[in-house]
């Protein structure tokens, strides 16, 4: 049987993301030993939920090259305090893939996180992805990101996108 963890205790921990509510801006650079490198022009909207540990969060991004932009990704995702320091991150991309992210604060300050992959379901035609971990860092003006990945063809995890984004509103 599982123990419900006092409410206060869970809205304490989503608390320091709040600095996150927002739309944010940026670029970031791409690359994996599979893909050629490539830069993107990125929208990542935080919403949070009154008196409810968790923060809703849609990214956009899109491909950056000689005077054009091309769409190339969306995902969306829930970040859920569950417990005293731990969060929770699910996501779902548009291309079939979910994953469900455990992750902590690093340092004192809580203005980074590290997340790593629990669980990671890829559509049957999808390139399957094996695991993944990011690290956001983030304070009232600057979001930034690296992105690690493994999947079935670069069994260890590596470093497939990073970004910094600045607060819009």
């Amino acid at each position: 049987m599982q123990t419900k963890i006092d409410k206060g205790i869970l809205l304490d921990t989503i608390r320091p993301l709040y600095v996150l509510e927002g739309k944010w801006t940026g670029y970031g650079k791409g690359n994996y030993p599979t893909l050629n490198e490539f830069s993107y022009k990125e929208e990542t909207c935080f919403e949070t939920v009154a008196n409810e540990p968790y923060i809703l969060m849609t990214q956009k991004t899109w491909l950056k090259g000689r005077g054009q932009s091309e769409f190339i990704h969306i995902e969306t995702g829930i970040i859920s305090a569950v417990d005293m320091g731990v969060l929770r991150f699910y996501t779902c991309h548009m291309n079939g893939r979910i994953e469900i992210m455990t992750g902590k604060y690093l340092g004192l300050t809580k203005e980074s996180i590290a997340f790593v992959s629990d669980l990671v379901k890829n559509e049957i035609n999808l390139k399957q992805a094996l695991s993944s971990s990011r690290v956001f860092k983030f304070n009232p003006n600057v979001f930034e990101y690296e992105l690690c990945l493994s999947t079935i063809d670069v069994i260890k995890k590596t470093k497939h996108a990073s970004a910094r984004l600045l607060k819009a509103f």
